[in-house]
């Protein structure tokens, strides 16, 4: 039952209660003012009134009508293709009249995945520098609010809304679904929707149905192992916290005493110590439970004066804090809402109450039975990573003596997977309720969350394509390839790049029918997972579909392997995608740690007087070398002196590699390697 009760396709897609749906008409949040609705014969408009009523949908001269079902869902076909010039608004008539206006004929597109498609225009340094001063009717975009996956219980009902590209709205969209959309609706002269569904930091499994999961033993084996911990988690985080605040009533170290924390503690005093964070206490011989303050200085960056910002909390085992912040108790992590050991708690500070140069930050952490272990250092976006400078001292001590019997120490739950986490759940949240859209296809930008792991995201992949095509039909499915990222390589990586393998699972989904890949590997930034040359990334998934959806003549691909032949001491590339011809881009001097702040540092050079870099070669004894690689045509040819019989090549091999091949559109070639030696996870 329990799979059923948490991970089950709703049939209804939204969530309501029976007296609602039965109360009047209503429609999906889908179709609302300013949104766009697919150009097809045959475009699903839906919503609910009361059972058995009749239906009717108008959209200029299109009509269509429908029954409501015995639960009140009512579903209609509009051929929107028969509207007619000039129509805007969609009239419903049942049980009671709605009409919507601003609603557009178009493209329409489902774009999901993790943070850099989430990414938001507003993020951007170049947009903030120089936000657009005039709208751009023609580009839309719904972006599915995100309360009811990440929440506790049963996913919510959809919700989210239609904003034109216009200010201050247009800060709020996907930059990636944004750019993609300007350039299709510019190439085909109308108006192109997103349907933004995304979240940040989310795997591959919290995206996939029950159905889907099934079908992989990984990701089998992980829905019921959560599903198992989610039935049992109930009963034993009960008799945990039952366990605990005995012994708090015990021992009265609940307490918190004053409101306020002293605002600036003298952390060298001798009775604070210093301490590292991760580590794990005791501090005092024979610790046994009790209370702890930790405490440390902060300086701020400038953009904290101004915004809030958000203090996470997380892999605290053994304890329960509360926070201070200048003397100020920002709260505490509570008995009541208990959500298992080490489980995340976040905190907001508002505006104005972090201060130029030093802010103090204070934690009183109540040990119940002890010991203590902090995993990992609280994190605050903005600054600095906090695993330094932190002094303790003890409150309160148990001691050895008052241990409680061991019969009293209840074992605290793990947490349980975290909704962004948890096997199906952001499919049942935000992708099911979408599920009758019609739509012209679906964008993906997501990876990060699976990186370390390319045998089985491999197998995985094309199981999500092929588990959304059940809902959405055979549209067309693009994704990204994930970009550069983490430091330079000074040596062939070998077996060692783990998201050059991730790529090369990510470009086998190509087999699939009706899908393509943006190569992002000239792109991203060392230091920092989240680039912000995001208009590229967009450019890029839109130049696929303007080929391959709607027939225009361009260039989307940079150069493609066709075929490797070994030619005396050297090996043959041959490509596809030449795109009028083979071109080796300049090498820039230096490349990107980040660009939040903007950090930049000497690039790695690995073959500086070949006219490509980023080739390696292997003999047979599987040990790589850097390569002299040579445009010959629309070949290039790999040879190394320290290789006379070759046996394989390498191109862009590596996390962030530096490879300059691209094509004469200036697109890069897709990186790849001629050997199949066997590579462990």
């Amino acid at each position: 039952m329990h799979r059923f009760k948490i991970f089950a396709v709703f049939i209804l897609l939204q969530t309501c209660f029976l007296s609602d749906c039965l109360a009047a008409l209503r429609l999906s949040p889908l179709f609302s003012p300013h949104g766009v609705l697919q150009e097809s014969a045959s475009t699903a408009v839906w919503g609910w009134d009361q059972p058995g009523q009749n239906v009717e949908v108008t959209y200029g001269s299109a009509r269509a009508v429908a029954v409501a079902d015995k639960e009140g869902h009512w579903l209609a076909r509009l051929d929107v293709l028969s509207a007619g010039p000039g129509a805007t608004s969609l009239v419903v008539k049942g049980s009671s009249t709605v009409e919507i206006s601003d609603i557009v004929p178009g493209e329409v597109w489902l774009a999901s995945g993790q943070s850099n498609m989430e990414w938001i225009l507003g993020k951007l340094p170049q947009f903030r520098a120089n936000p657009p001063r005039e709208s751009n009717p023609n580009v839309r975009m719904f972006t599915v609010r995100q309360d009811g996956a990440l929440q506790k219980g049963e996913p919510g009902p959809l919700a989210g809304s239609w904003q034109v590209a216009q200010m201050p709205a247009l800060g709020g969209f996907s930059a990636v679904g944004f750019f993609f959309a300007e350039a299709v609706a510019k190439s085909l002269s109308k108006p192109v929707g997103i349907i933004n569904s995304s979240v940040g930091g989310s795997p591959i499994q919290a995206w996939m149905s029950s159905d889907g999961l099934m079908k992989h033993p990984e990701t089998k084996l992980a829905l019921e192992l959560n599903l198992a911990a989610s039935s049992a988690f109930p009963d034993r985080a009960e008799a945990y916290v039952r366990a605990v605040s005995a012994r708090l009533t015990e021992t009265g170290w609940a307490a918190e005493g004053p409101e306020a924390a002293p605002a600036t503690p003298a952390l060298n005093d001798p009775a604070w110590k210093p301490v590292s964070i991760p580590g794990a206490w005791p501090l005092e011989p024979g610790f046994n439970g009790g209370v702890i303050w930790l405490g440390r200085e902060m300086t701020a960056p400038e953009q904290a004066f101004t915004v809030p910002m958000r203090l996470a909390v997380s892999g605290v085992r053994g304890g329960f804090e509360t926070l201070y912040w200048n003397g100020k108790r920002l709260g505490s992590a509570s008995l009541k809402d208990f959500a298992g050991e080490g489980a995340l708690h976040e905190y907001q500070i508002p505006p104005g109450s972090i201060r130029p140069g030093s802010n103090t930050l204070l934690l009183r952490l109540v040990v119940p039975f002890g010991p203590l272990r902090i995993e990992r250092p609280p994190t605050m976006s903005g600054f600095p990573k906090l695993d330094g400078g932190w002094s303790a001292r003890v409150e309160a001590d148990g001691g050895a003596a008052s241990a409680p019997a061991e019969q009293t120490r209840v074992p605290a739950p793990e947490p349980l997977p975290s909704p962004k986490n948890a096997p199906g759940r952001l499919y049942s949240a935000m992708i099911a309720p979408l599920r009758f859209a019609t739509i012209r296809g679906l964008l993906w930008y997501q990876g990060e969350a699976n990186a370390g792991h390319h045998a089985i995201y491999g197998k995985v992949f094309p199981l999500l394509i092929h588990d959304w095509r059940k809902s959405f039909g055979e549209v067309p499915f693009l994704f990204c390839q994930l970009p550069a990222y983490y430091g330079k390589s000074e040596e062939p990586s070998g077996s060692k790049a783990k998201w050059a393998f991730f790529r090369e699972a990510q470009a086998a989904a190509l087999a699939l029918p009706s899908t393509g890949m943006a190569t992002l590997i000239d792109l991203g930034e060392a230091t920092n997972i989240h680039p912000s040359d995001k208009e590229p990334v967009g450019k890029r998934l839109a130049a696929i579909a303007l080929r391959d959806v709607y027939k225009r003549e361009t260039v989307a691909d940079g150069p493609v392997m066709r075929s490797a032949q070994r030619e005396g001491d050297g090996i043959r590339i041959a490509f596809d995608h030449a795109g009028g011809g083979l071109v080796s881009a300049p090498v820039p001097l230096e490349h990107a740690l980040s660009t939040s702040p903007l950090t930049r540092a000497p690039l790695v050079r690995n073959r500086p007087k070949s006219q490509l870099e980023g080739f390696a070669i292997c003999d047979a004894n599987r040990r790589w070398f850097w390569a002299d690689a040579t445009i010959e045509g629309e070949t290039v040819i790999v040879r190394a002196p320290e290789v006379p019989e070759p046996v394989g090549v390498r191109y862009a091999w590596a996390n962030n590699p530096t490879a300059n091949l691209v094509n004469a559109a200036g697109l890069p070639a897709r990186p790849f390697r001629t050997d199949d030696f066997p590579i462990d996870e």
